[in-house]
């Protein structure tokens, strides 16, 4: 047991490196770009309908579609389907009365998560809620609890984007 939550730990450590560097190295880009065309001050930190936290960048879908669709939409934009931090969790857990699809998916009978963006399997968040389990489902947050619903059954909810911010 001991031996598990020092691997638990090992991973978040690791994925919270990575989503660091990955930030860097979009940054470092992004200003080597502007440079090379005269604009040092001509680039935004995050696109104009998207908002900025903590180094990301969040662009909030209203328009309800499936999980697989808002997953689909995220990558178009260079993004993910929220939420891959504990920082990323206390910014959108105020937003109860929102329920909207997570990048996060179990596909087998056992008790595995994958994210859908690059991280490893995360375990900071435990305020799931009592509704009952599929053998293959996808998360949304629902009044502030992570809620599990079956993957295949036609549902929908928001959606909210996550990609590093460009500074």
């Amino acid at each position: 047991e001991e031996l598990k939550q020092l691997d638990v730990k090992f991973l978040q450590g690791l994925e919270e490196a990575g989503h660091k560097r990955d930030i860097i190295q979009g940054g470092i880009f992004q200003q080597m770009e502007a440079v090379r065309a005269g604009n040092e001050s001509s680039w935004e930190s995050c696109p104009k309908t998207w908002k900025a936290f903590q180094g990301s960048c969040y662009h909030f879908c209203t328009d309800e579609p499936p999980w697989l669709k808002a997953t689909g939409r995220c990558a178009e934009e260079g993004a993910h389907l929220v939420i891959n931090s504990q920082a990323g969790q206390e910014f959108l857990s105020p937003k109860k009365d929102v329920t909207y699809w997570m990048g996060l998916r179990k596909q087998s009978s056992i008790d595995i998560y994958k994210w859908q963006s690059t991280s490893p399997h995360l375990h900071f968040h435990r305020n799931w809620s009592s509704e009952r389990s599929y053998p293959d489902y996808c998360i949304f947050m629902k009044f502030g609890h992570w809620t599990k619903f079956d993957c295949v059954a036609y549902w929908h909810g928001y959606s909210i984007c996550e990609k590093p911010q460009m500074c």
